[in-house]
């Protein structure tokens, strides 16, 4: 039989191509849109634009300060279209990560076949239903606009190299993640400590572990503490409406079970259960399984109690 030679073929072994290609074909909307509003003014005011450093907004608490500060110096040393371009790089950030997960899992099938499937992936990954890019609650890493979220495809950065055995790169892209967005700290603290429990339990390297865990808290520590001092409720009457506020009116579309879980709920659940088996031979199956786990049982445990 003639060896298949064509050019898609080759496209699909370029792994490269195969990034660039996702970070193009992936949509982006124009700047100053949807939720850069919110989180682009303190970087903007900052960076003494226009009268926005008079804005009550802009003179509020920072929650993303790091982020901020990529903004602020974006715009002192830069052109706003760099934007667009750093956005692109996180693109293809995301499309690697996910084609080294991928191939990982996929790593018992032939050399130059191996990213066959994974060309499949990412043209899954551009699906109009977003079943492939945006979770549950209505919460995604992409989106459509540069923000903090975006900076979630340093957590999948951080599962790809610790497949790889780079452990503390691992732990780097954790803590850029929940750095540059506060929101990722649960994430990147459940990672971490699924990371040690494969480290303790699976391998046996106590002393990696211990040194693991050492450097996490350091990277993870001034945020922690930032949000702790800035954010801690100093009066409870007060924190209880800012509460309600937040939950009945601001986001219930995140913060209610009952506004998001749906048919497409159910079709995701059946993914990541997929997707568990099929990495049930390698170290990828606690890494998808543990957050699962923990994420399934505190939505029942927020829906049940009311909380």
């Amino acid at each position: 039989m003639r060896p298949v030679n064509s050019w898609w073929v080759r496209m699909a072994e370029n792994k490269w191509l195969l990034v660039m290609l996702f970070a193009l074909l992936y949509r982006q909307k124009a700047l100053f849109s949807s939720n850069q509003n919110t989180y682009f003014l303190h970087g903007l005011a900052q960076a003494d634009v226009g009268f926005l450093a008079r804005d009550w907004l802009a003179m509020t608490t920072d929650p993303v300060p790091v982020f901020s500060s990529l903004v602020m110096l974006v715009m002192h040393w830069g052109n706003a279209k760099l934007f667009y371009i750093e956005y692109f790089l996180l693109l293809g950030l995301f499309a690697a990560c996910m084609l080294g997960i991928a191939v990982f899992v996929a790593g018992g099938l032939d050399k130059k076949r191996k990213y066959l499937p994974v060309l499949f992936l990412l043209i899954l990954l551009v699906d109009p239903m977003s079943l492939m890019t945006k979770g549950m609650a209505k919460q995604y890493i992409l989106g459509d606009v540069l923000q903090p979220s975006v900076f979630g495809v340093f957590l999948l950065a951080s599962i790809w190299a610790f497949l790889r055995e780079k452990t503390y790169l691992a732990v780097l892209a954790l803590a850029i993640a929940a750095n540059v967005h506060p929101t990722y700290m649960l994430s990147a603290g459940v990672l971490a400590t699924t990371y040690l429990s494969i480290l303790v339990l699976r391998k046996r390297e106590f002393k990696r572990a211990f040194v693991m865990a050492l450097v996490t808290a350091l990277l993870l520590t001034p945020t922690l503490y930032y949000v702790g001092l800035n954010f801690s409720p100093v009066d409870a009457a007060l924190h209880t409406q800012a509460q309600h506020l937040l939950v009945d009116f601001r986001i219930p579309h995140h913060a209610k079970p009952a506004e998001w879980v749906g048919g497409r709920t159910i079709i995701q659940l059946m993914v990541i259960c997929a997707a568990i088996y099929l990495a049930r031979s390698s170290y990828l199956m606690p890494i998808v399984a543990v957050p699962f786990v923990v994420a399934l049982t505190m939505t029942i445990a927020q829906w049940m109690s009311g909380s």
